[in-house]
């Protein structure tokens, strides 16, 4: 099977739904958003494993897959066509080794602990939002609002195609206040999402610092359905204790306290 990956550009994240909705049109198989946080770590730690675009807020890869590279080429060059695509202004990637190690969460933690040395803990709390494809733009603008106002250094990836957004915030574990930043930061975030009606699970499991916040985004008889379920295999509460059900903020924070 031949693959080629196209690595564009955006100054905006108004530009992104242009993008995927064009790329979507054309059969593209993967869609992914990084920001400039993350290009900036590569081109420090990787150098030329990405190509740097230092004018760029975001930068979308799209793949397109097929087992004839005459209808590969055909697929690549109507959709950049279609986006009015310079070819200056973007690079072509024909390995799928490519794509498959810069959508590797792995790859973002290694590049943030070569940027911290440890220092700092990475929050992936946040790393399972979905939203609906048409409020993707302007949770993100809120997000990054919100983020860029206190100063903390985060990054911004996600499967752009399916509406993902993992979000990576570096807080201090070893900040007095460590426990009410973590809690502050996610009920922010969270409230973003609820506001443009999507989720918090898009992967990964509902865990310890999520689980508070599940009732946002479930009615009384789902989360029913959840504690009916908890009970029925759990009745003692021995396996994962606070997680999915019957957590909340102060449990949360006398966990992290004493951690």
């Amino acid at each position: 099977q031949y693959i080629t990956t196209i690595c564009i550009p955006l100054s905006e994240s108004r530009l992104i739904s242009t993008c995927v909705d064009t790329a979507k049109h054309h059969k593209a198989e993967h869609i992914f958003l990084y920001d400039d946080v993350f290009m900036e770590l590569v081109d420090r730690y990787h150098l030329h494993s990405i190509p740097s675009f230092p004018d760029a807020k975001y930068t979308i890869t799209i793949s397109f897959f097929d087992t004839s590279k005459e209808i590969l080429d055909a697929k690549v060059r109507n959709f950049t066509r279609a986006v009015s695509l310079d070819e200056k202004t973007f690079a072509y990637y024909d390995s799928k080794y490519f794509i498959e190690r810069i959508t590797d969460p792995a790859f973002l933690f290694s590049l943030l602990h070569s940027y911290t040395q440890g220092s700092h803990t990475p929050i992936t709390t946040t790393s399972g939002i979905v939203v609906p494809l048409p409020m993707y733009e302007k949770i993100l603008h809120d997000i990054d609002t919100y983020l860029y106002s206190t100063g903390k250094f985060y990054s911004i990836t996600g499967n752009a195609g399916s509406g993902h957004i993992s979000l990576v915030t570096l807080l201090d574990h070893n900040s007095k206040n460590y426990a009410g930043e973590l809690l502050h930061y996610t009920q922010t975030i969270f409230s973003y999402v609820k506001k443009y009606k999507g989720g918090i699970s898009a992967h990964s499991g509902d865990g310890l610092s999520r689980t508070p916040y599940i009732p946002m985004f479930y009615n009384e008889a789902t989360m029913d359905v959840f504690t009916t379920i908890k009970k029925a295999w759990d009745p003692y509460h021995i396996l994962n204790p606070g997680k999915k059900v019957d957590g909340n903020p102060n449990y949360l924070n006398n966990h992290l306290k004493s951690a």
